[in-house]
């Protein structure tokens, strides 16, 4: 018994029609007699199959087999996947010191704030302390 092969788009009729019960049953008994025709008949429709597939994925300057298109691709997928998550660990490292030296900044930026604040009001309190003092010895002619 043969194999029934589906017609494709590229057969123009041809001896698929032998296979499929279309023809006399004598190219049927013929094709089934010989099993290099029968093979043949089979393998050429898909040689034409798979040329529309390399058409449709494959760059015709790289003479690769799909399944090592395929191949390539899954394994650089792959490797970018690895490369993304290292990234993104990174990304997240880096955010983590930055958020650290935010805050790190922040606090010094208060401190300085406050530090100036101090120091004025010190100064104020200072001239209202000193100054009369420095009246009094003037006065007096006193030397401090």
């Amino acid at each position: 018994m043969a194999t029934e092969i589906l017609p494709s788009d590229d057969d123009e009729g041809g001896s698929t029609e032998a296979m499929s019960g279309s023809g006399d049953t004598e190219e049927e008994e013929e094709i089934v007699g010989a099993p290099a025709a029968a093979l043949c008949e089979q393998v050429v429709p898909l040689l034409r199959y798979l040329d529309r597939k390399i058409d449709k994925y494959a760059d015709p300057r790289q003479p690769w087999s799909y399944v090592e298109l395929v191949r390539r691709r899954t394994r650089t997928k792959v490797h970018t996947s690895k490369l993304l998550a290292r990234v993104d660990r990174e990304l997240k490292e880096l955010r983590e010191q930055y958020d650290c030296l935010w805050g790190q900044y922040n606090l010094v930026r208060k401190s300085h704030t406050y530090n100036e604040l101090k120091k004025e009001r010190l100064e104020e309190l200072t001239k209202d302390v000193f100054q009369p003092l420095v009246g009094y010895y003037k006065r007096h002619k006193l030397v401090l």
